[in-house]
Formats: C-alpha cells, structure tokens, sequence
C-alpha cells in the first residue's frame, strides 16, 4: 500500500468517527455535501520568522480527494459552508501535503 493510500485511508477513518455533513458551496457554483471535521475554536499560528500570531478560528477538516471529482474544484478563499443553521466563508486554506485540506473558516 502506497503513502498516499495509506493517508487517505487515514483521513477517511477520522472523518468517519469525528467528522458530519456540511454543505459545501463553492464561489460562484452550485453546493454539495461534502465530510468534515468542524472546531469552532482551533488555535491559529500564522507568520513566520521567530514571533507567530495565535488566534483562535473556526476551522473544518476536509479530505482532499472529496474535491477532486467532476464538477468540483478545490477548496479557495470565499466559498461558503454550511454547518447546521450557520454559514461560514473560507479566509484561507492550508494543505497538510498529504490527505487534508484544513479550511480557516469566519462567520457570515
């Protein structure tokens, strides 16, 4: 079994047990139920160099290959999400370089 096999099987184990439904509604295109792993506050380091800024966001743990089938594009600043009765716009994305997309999300 390949490195990525192995990761997506991973992913796809987390979402299962953690993981719900959300609706997915990219800029611009039509919406879509896709898995993930919502944390209404998730410690955020962002910057570089020696000082970070920490925050604390919402983010939705997503699997990459959710957004690889047709008629979908990946994951951008400005889509929306639904998460039960609240929406959410993607402020940036962060790709682990593996199996998951982590999508830093702000209330609308």
């Amino acid at each position: 079994m390949s490195w990525q096999e192995m990761t997506d099987n991973l992913a796809t184990a987390c979402q299962e047990t953690f993981g719900g439904e959300v609706s997915y509604i990219p800029l611009g295109g039509v919406s879509f139920p896709v898995a993930g792993i919502f944390d209404a506050a998730q410690t955020v380091i962002t910057g570089s160099g020696e000082v970070g800024v920490e925050t604390v966001k919402p983010v939705l743990s997503v699997k990459k290959n959710d957004f690889e089938r047709p008629g979908r594009t990946q994951p951008r600043r400005l889509d929306k999400i639904k998460i039960g009765t609240k929406s959410y716009e993607v402020v940036e994305t962060e790709d682990d370089g593996a199996a998951e997309i982590a999508l830093i999300l702000k209330r609308v």
